[in-house]
């Protein structure tokens, strides 16, 4: 299992999650483990998830299997370069 941060997510269900190595992969709502419905996951959670083959040619891989860890403000250091907490944890 990789983990990662969610780094941008639609209302419409569905967004892109930054692994711990800089890569973006394509994740959606029916793709989480543990998801309650009452709303969407946002910018800044931090996440575990498999990788598979895109539906789509060309496009990047896909997150499956994602479970939420933590709402961590400090996951998205990734963004900007620095290191993110390796246990998901601040």
């Amino acid at each position: 299992m990789k983990k990662g941060v969610i780094v941008n997510w639609t209302g419409r269900g569905f967004g892109f999650i930054r692994d711990e190595e800089g890569f973006d992969f394509y994740g959606h709502i029916r793709n989480f483990q543990n998801w309650t419905n009452q709303k969407q996951p946002t910018v800044g959670q931090w996440v575990e998830f498999e990788i598979a083959p895109s539906r789509v040619e060309g496009r990047n891989p896909q997150a499956v299997n994602i479970k939420v860890l933590a709402v961590a403000p400090g996951a998205l250091a990734i963004l900007s370069g620095g290191d993110a907490p390796k246990d998901g944890a601040e």
